[in-house]
């Protein structure tokens, strides 16, 4: 029922945006659906951050646009077929005018998802820890509140 419902609402937003209608004062346009490092179909750049070292496909970096500016190389995880035909793929991933590094499927698979998940699994629990703490704060504030005004 939920896949028939996202379905239909994509196929709404899709028509209502190829029709040009408005709402709010701008065009309705498809929705994002949003894919997680890990999950089935996520390819992109990935911050590396503190993470190990990657292992790349190719020790040498794409680059598609060359600019004046010289800029940082960024590592992508992306399928074979892009990876082979990168020119018509790297304006997906904003990295046509930047050197590229292909990072391969079992580097990112067994060390990256591991050392990113666990680290944003350390963020959400500080940021629950924090919200609890907070209610139980607020909890305790109404209730000798209450107490102030009616002593037993």
């Amino acid at each position: 029922m939920k896949r028939m419902s996202v379905t239909l609402a994509t196929m709404v937003a899709s028509m209502a945006a190829s029709m040009g209608v408005f709402f709010g004062g701008a065009a309705f346009a498809d929705p994002v659906i949003t894919v997680s490092v890990g999950e089935p179909g996520f390819y992109g750049r990935l911050d590396l951050g503190d993470a190990p070292k990657p292992v790349l496909v190719s020790p040498s970096p794409v680059i598609i646009e060359r600019e004046h500016v010289v800029e940082e190389p960024t590592y992508v995880y992306v399928p074979a077929e892009q990876q082979h035909d990168w020119a018509n793929y790297c304006a997906r991933y904003d990295a046509c005018s930047r050197p590229v590094y292909f990072v391969e499927d079992h580097w990112y698979n067994e060390v990256y998802v591991p050392a990113y998940k666990s680290k944003h699994q350390l963020k959400k629990e500080a940021k629950r820890d924090y919200k609890d703490a907070k209610r139980e704060a607020k909890r305790d504030y109404k209730d000798d509140k209450r107490d102030a005004r009616h002593p037993d």
